[in-house]
């Protein structure tokens, strides 16, 4: 059995996050290759997220998840209420205000410069990866404003975006080489 434990004081709201990682092998096995291919990410904010990064089958995962949802919600009466400025976390080479991502960056097998970007967000305005916008919510029309203004502009969230890039050649334009697996 493997557990963790810690003991500290709380303030109102504050939490504390565990990041398990389960690996399946035979038990004959050995999994002593794994500790150097899994490890954490430093979030920004710190305490505002957990992350993770897994390197296997020459690719590498990216696991970030918010741990405040309301982070990212204005204090006023605006609508909508959500201010990327205010939700934004990085985990690694990622920024979102979304919840939860998932990326994978894998070599496609066509030389240092073939490679791949595969990422899901949930709940967001915008996802940046190496400070390029991979996605970013429109301005629309928002109307119910509570305090009794004009109706006006406003970025809403997108609830789930999955994607890839289209090719190879964009990609290297918009992001530069791929990192590849670290040795």
């Amino acid at each position: 059995m493997i557990h963790q434990v810690e003991a500290r004081h709380f303030e109102l709201g504050q939490t504390a996050g565990f990041i398990t990682v389960l690996i399946p092998h035979p038990k004959e096995s050995p999994y002593l290759e794994w500790p150097g291919r899994v490890r954490t990410l430093p979030c920004i904010p710190e305490f505002a997220g957990l992350g993770l990064e897994v390197e296997a089958g020459g690719r590498k995962l990216v696991i970030g998840i918010k741990t405040d949802l309301r982070r990212d919600i204005a204090r006023d009466w605006r609508r909508p209420r959500y201010l990327y400025e205010a939700g934004k976390v990085g985990w690694g080479e990622f920024e979102t205000d979304g919840d939860l991502l998932v990326a994978s960056l894998s070599a496609t097998g066509e030389g240092a410069s073939g490679y791949h970007l595969k990422y899901t967000v949930v709940n967001l305005t915008k996802a940046l990866f190496r400070r390029s916008v991979l996605i970013a919510a429109k301005p629309y029309q928002y109307g119910l404003a509570f305090d009794g203004s004009p109706d006006g502009p406003g970025v809403g969230k997108l609830r789930y975006w999955r994607t890839k890039p289209r090719s190879n050649r964009i990609f290297r334009r918009r992001f530069g080489a791929f990192p590849g697996p670290a040795s």
